[in-house]
């Protein structure tokens, strides 16, 4: 977590890291339930201006790997509607399926969506961000 230029917390600290181990998963939601946990076991009010989230180790596999405390039927369509999700974004777009948060006040991920790394690239992303999606004439 970067906070804003410029500040610093009470630590003295212009931002903080956490790495966790995450056990095998193809639930997104879990992964989700960690990168929250870590944020609200860290985050103490500071003004945030970036999240960025890293991964290693990764594998592919067709397998699926269920948790013993979890409903076997649960953890099944938990993947398939990842697996659904996935299959309309990469066809329509990431902005085809956003979550319900996305479309109210301050939602950021359809503007972010269209834009390279977060950020404007080019005059494009800048005339989208201003006008929001509308050209210019």
């Amino acid at each position: 977590i970067g906070f804003s230029m410029g500040y610093v917390d009470e630590e003295g600290k212009g931002s903080f890291n956490q790495q966790v181990k995450v056990p095998p998963t193809h639930s997104s939601k879990e992964i989700i339930a960690i990168l929250l946990r870590i944020f609200e076991n860290h985050y103490t009010n500071q003004h945030v201006r970036n999240i960025g989230v890293s991964t290693s180790n990764l594998i592919y596999t067709d397998a699926l790997q269920l948790d013993l405390f979890s409903e076997p039927e649960e953890q099944v369509k938990d993947v398939k509607v990842d697996q659904v999700v996935d299959t309309i974004r990469q066809k329509y777009g990431f902005k085809s399926v956003v979550r319900a948060v996305s479309v109210m006040e301050g939602g950021r991920a359809i503007a972010r969506s269209s834009l390279v790394g977060g950020h404007a690239g080019g005059m494009g992303g800048l005339e989208e961000g201003e006008n929001h999606g509308k050209k210019n004439t």
